[in-house]
């Protein structure tokens, strides 16, 4: 959060991760104790970068559209309204169809 004005998520500082996939920084690590959110767009087809953090926990809550998120190598399918938990080392990404577009908002929470 830039200010203390209310603000879109676009507005926010953004980052890439993937080929057409847009990351933004709506609650940046620092800025409100040991929590820090994003707000992310993935453009079908698109995979996100695997990964898995050692130092947060996170968790997604689906905004718009649907895709599929893997945990653990375990596809699961996704779309608005729901809400998914990444325990600590869970090896997770996304998969976006060709035509289908995911929004998610992630928390972490920092050990």
């Amino acid at each position: 959060m830039g200010s203390d004005s209310p603000q879109r998520f676009t507005d926010c500082e953004s980052y890439q991760e993937g080929s057409r996939n847009a990351y933004y920084k709506i609650i940046p690590k620092g800025t409100m104790g040991n929590v820090a959110a994003g707000y992310v767009v993935v453009e079908g087809p698109e995979t996100t970068p695997p990964n898995a953090h050692t130092q947060w926990e996170q968790a997604y809550f689906i905004i718009a559209g649907s895709g599929t998120l893997v945990l653990d190598g375990r596809p699961h399918r996704v779309e608005a309204g729901m809400v998914a938990r990444i325990p600590l080392e869970t090896e997770h990404y996304v998969e976006v169809a060709s035509g289908e577009r995911l929004e998610y908002i992630y928390v972490n929470r920092f050990l």
